[in-house]
This record gives structure tokens, C-alpha cells and sequence, in this order.
């Protein structure tokens, strides 16, 4: 996974049903020991995601609007800023495919 990227791991959560669903992420750096620093892309809570100004830092969801990405992103998409774990080079592999 280079910087730029989006990915989708294809089983990132467990819904209601219990049926693995994806996710999307955005590679925005790496780590100087190589791992991946992902954010997640969403197209969830638009009431709390601004488009005008793209950048939000606020509450309760600091994030960067980019609209409709194309593909399957099909839906206005933030990016999430607020972090997670950053993934392992070797684990982050698998489960994300690169077309």
C-alpha cells in the first residue's frame, strides 16, 4: 500500500446480523519504520460533517470532506481524522487489495 491509496479490508466489522462487512481507508502516510498509518473513510453523520469548509476540526468529528470519490464510493465520503491503531505492514496486506 503506497501513500494515496484507497483500500477496502472486506471484513473490517461485524454488523447487527452478524455479517462481516467492509470498510474503506485512506493511506495518507507510513511510519519511518514502515507501517501504515490508515484513516477511514465514511459517508455516515453528515449532519456533523461540514462540506464548506472541507477541513473540520471540531466536534464531535474532525474530518475532511471529499465528496463523491467514484467507484464504489458512490456516496459523499469524509475522511475520519480521528485515529486508530496504525496497521502493520505485513497485517494491513491482507484484507486490502490493491486493483
Amino acid at each position: 500500500m503506497d501513500v494515496g491509496d484507497i483500500c477496502c479490508h472486506d471484513q473490517f466489522y461485524q454488523d447487527a446480523n452478524g455479517q462481516l462487512r467492509p470498510k474503506y481507508f485512506l493511506v495518507p502516510a507510513r511510519t519511518a519504520q514502515g507501517d501504515v498509518i490508515a484513516r477511514l473513510l465514511t459517508s455516515r453523520y453528515r449532519e456533523f460533517r461540514p462540506v464548506d469548509p472541507p477541513c473540520h476540526h471540531g466536534d464531535p468529528y474532525p474530518g475532511f470532506y471529499f465528496g463523491v470519490l467514484g467507484g464504489p464510493l458512490t456516496r459523499e465520503s469524509w475522511l475520519d481524522l480521528r485515529p486508530f491503531d496504525d496497521l502493520d505492514v505485513d497485517a494491513a496486506a491482507i484484507g486490502f487489495p490493491k486493483d
